[in-house]
């Protein structure tokens, strides 16, 4: 942001191992960016566009979702490449969001990562037992919790994470760092 007058594009083939860092650096760059057009590995894309109840749907599609309007445009063919490699890609067309859910975001994706965390477990579980968050057991007891307690992560749309952020946030005692 220091070197741009104006908001710009990012076009790049971004190798697998720098996708998730790239989305993170490009949610700090947020304010300066225009519409992005990138090219992934396919699976990757498909992690950022899922929808829930999907195989590929995760705690970095929430996050992707979260601050960015992403869609796939098309995938591109391995022969397309020399050498060919083992791996499908795909072009990913990536827009800021103009707003953003009014959260605390250390708080939200703690709770987001924790629902992935215990993938095979309930929400009430997965809260409750999570090495990322730390609640008040208090929180499992407010009605509005119960709709979301038998439910898993995997199967909430972004509409339903911040309703459960607003059940769960009174009762926060602590964040993990890392998360």
């Amino acid at each position: 942001s220091s070197i741009v007058s104006q908001k710009v594009s990012i076009v790049a083939n971004v190798p697998y191992y720098l996708s998730a860092q790239l989305i993170k650096w490009m949610v700090k760059q947020g304010d300066v960016l225009a519409e992005s057009i990138l090219m992934f590995q396919l699976e990757v894309v498909d992690k950022f566009c899922a929808m829930p109840s999907e195989r590929s749907y995760t705690c970095l599609s929430v996050y992707t979702q979260f601050y960015f309007d992403v869609s796939k445009l098309f995938k591109v063919s391995r022969k397309c490449f020399r050498p060919i490699p083992n791996v499908e890609s795909a072009v990913l067309r990536i827009v800021p969001r103009s707003s953003l859910a009014d959260v605390d975001v250390t708080v939200f994706f703690a709770m987001v990562r924790s629902c992935f965390w215990g993938r095979r477990k309930t929400i009430k579980r997965a809260l409750l037992d999570s090495p990322y968050i730390s609640l008040d057991r208090q929180c499992v007891e407010v009605s509005q919790f119960d709709t979301f307690s038998h439910k898993r992560g995997e199967v909430l749309g972004m509409d339903d994470f911040l309703t459960l952020y607003t059940c769960v946030k009174p009762y926060v005692r602590s964040v993990s760092i890392d998360s």
